[in-house]
């Protein structure tokens, strides 16, 4: 495929995208913002504090309150926050993510609860062990964090390293799964 095929692809996709659904979703960590499509589950994003409401749109996206359209990923965060594992598989919608982000993600799955490993460990995971700074920026993009463990993954020297809400949510993610809070962490291994 072109680059501009996959522009106008991308486009296209974008504008098929009529409008996210979903609700504010309550856990002791933090207040979680949980949007799906028609294909699945498609963000999850932490909200400063109580009280928020759902946005009207998100990222130029039209938001529809419906709590229906994520009861299966508001019944497995609730879990997660009940300490209660292993998270069910969900469908997920990662529309527009390139095959490597994907592949990165996917990795993340295999990360059990309570375990942390390394951005290398990651990127030798997915076969490409001179990817670890491409697997962090992967990392980084996931868009639907707790669901897919992007916060179970640490520098090399078992320090946090970065987390887009922030490094006290990471911690307090590490520490609610009984990880930490003592640094560097004892790094677990990867399997393929």
């Amino acid at each position: 495929m072109t680059r501009a095929r996959a522009r106008r692809t991308l486009a296209t996709m974008r504008t098929e995208r009529t409008a996210y659904r979903g609700t504010i979703v309550e856990i002791p960590i933090s207040p979680l913002l949980v949007l799906a499509t028609p294909r699945g589950l498609a963000r999850i994003e932490f909200l400063c504090g109580p009280g928020a409401g759902v946005p009207r749109s998100f990222g130029g996206t039209p938001v529809v309150e419906d709590p229906r359209a994520v009861r299966e990923a508001t019944a497995a965060l609730r879990a997660y926050a009940e300490r209660r594992r292993p998270l069910p598989r969900l469908r997920l919608d990662l529309d527009g993510a390139s095959t490597f982000d994907r592949r990165v993600w996917e990795a993340l799955l295999g990360i059990p609860f309570g375990k942390v490993v390394s951005y290398a460990a990651v990127a030798r995971a997915i076969g490409r062990p001179g990817a670890a700074r491409a697997a962090g920026g992967a990392v980084g993009r996931n868009p639907i964090p707790i669901v897919i463990p992007c916060h179970r993954v640490v520098r090399s020297d078992g320090g946090l390293g970065g987390f887009g809400p922030g490094i006290d949510v990471k911690r307090r993610l590490l520490e609610h799964e009984g990880v930490g809070p003592e640094l560097p962490l004892k790094l677990a291994d990867l399997r393929a």
